[in-house]
């Protein structure tokens, strides 16, 4: 036994200096695994991502070094070290929008690993959040200088286009009586801003009826106002509807606000009680005007509402002002809390008015409801002062 062991030894000794030769005791040999992450298949023009490369198999963690193909104008990386880089796409898509940024492993190149993307304008989308059923008010004046409010609904199918819609419009105290079905289309911007377009003419409007109008995204209600060729100059409120409300009558209290150019500034202040069958009860009315003395103050208020259309609409809703005689009120419901009223034609007696507003739900009151402090506001002092 004792004859073999030199002869062992020497082997031992030949293999281990062959693994050294061969580098099978460093770090060298092993090809290390590179991994990004931190891209995604697409960019914007000055978009930026910031990239990461993991490094397995390398004992000396020396980290990598970074490239990116084609070497001009596809973009720069800044901020690099062994573990991260920023990439910075150009500001304009370039003709060669595809982009391969490469980590390559310090401590052996063999070892390495890309990605590949592209730089693209993103595209526009229709917010989701226009689709549905949208009723607005909006009152002014047409081209001639003659009180004008229009009322509607329209329903935005989230991708440009307006399926469905009724308006009506009351162009100094000519009312189209029945309102006009609209369809058209809509543009809309990811700030809340967009426009509508009709297809149908409307009176003191162009053949082509157009309207700009902003959306609090959060809310679903916004303000519109006319941009038409026929410059009438009228501007109001919208809101996206519920349609659960269309299928009841509107029940509860109720407070309600309106005003009217038409012929003379005037301005409604009122309370009501809706009750079974849509019958008015203990309602009070407050109705004052700039020049012609029909005013009413605490004025008993009676009328009647009905089960809406499935744009929210009802027509001919009739109200009575005790002193000032009958009116007749479109409404568009907004839910069961909200409705936007919108007087139909010169129709209330002695004061030939053409009132738009709105009715909403009454919370309970008492002796220290109004109590605190408080702002108000006086919106419509211009149109007051221009009136007298």
């Amino acid at each position: 036994m004792k004859l073999f062991r030199p002869a062992l030894s020497f082997l031992s000794a030949g293999l281990l200096a062959i693994l050294a030769a061969c580098g099978g005791g460093g770090g060298g040999s092993t090809i290390p695994v590179v991994t990004i992450s931190g891209a995604s298949g697409t960019i914007a023009p000055n978009g930026t991502f910031s990239l990461t490369a993991t490094v397995t198999g390398d004992s000396t963690n020396a980290g990598v070094s970074w490239t990116i193909s084609p070497a001009s104008g596809s973009g720069t990386l800044s901020n690099e070290s062994t573990t991260a880089a920023t990439y910075t796409a150009p500001a304009s898509v370039p003709a060669n929008p595809s982009v391969t940024i490469t980590a390559t492993s310090v401590a052996n190149s063999q070892g390495s690993n890309s990605v590949t993307f592209l730089i693209q304008q993103p595209t526009v989308q229709v917010p989701q959040y226009l689709n549905g059923q949208y009723a607005f008010v909006v009152s002014g004046f047409d081209s001639s200088g003659n009180p004008l409010t229009v009322g509607g609904s329209i329903t935005a199918n989230g991708s440009g286009s307006i399926t469905d819609g009724v308006i009506d419009v009351n162009d100094n105290l000519n009312n189209t009586t029945t309102s006009t079905p609209v369809t058209g289309t809509y543009t809309f911007d990811t700030n809340g801003r967009g426009t509508f377009t009709f297809k149908n003419a409307l009176q003191a409007f162009s053949a082509t009826p157009t309207f700009a109008f902003t959306i609090d995204l959060t809310t679903n209600s916004g303000t519109i106002a006319a941009i038409d060729p026929s410059l009438p100059a009228v501007s109001g409120t919208l809101d996206k509807q519920t349609a659960s409300a269309f299928a009841t009558t509107p029940s509860g209290a109720f407070i309600l606000r309106a005003s009217s150019d038409n012929p003379q500034r005037a301005g409604l202040a009122g309370r009501l009680d809706v009750v079974g069958g849509g019958a008015v009860s203990n309602g009070l009315a407050d109705v004052y005007d700039v020049i012609n003395g029909s005013d009413a103050s605490d004025a008993t208020l009676t009328g009647v509402f009905s089960i809406s259309d499935s744009h929210g609409r009802v027509t001919n809703t009739t109200w009575n002002i005790a002193g000032l005689g009958g009116g007749s009120y479109v409404y568009y419901a907004i839910s069961s809390s909200k409705y936007y009223i919108f007087e139909n034609g010169n129709s209330t007696t002695g004061s030939n008015t053409q009132f738009v507003g709105q009715m909403r739900t009454q919370g309970s009151l008492s002796g220290s409801s109004a109590s605190g402090s408080a702002i108000f506001p006086n919106a419509d002092s211009t149109c007051q002062r221009r009136a007298r």
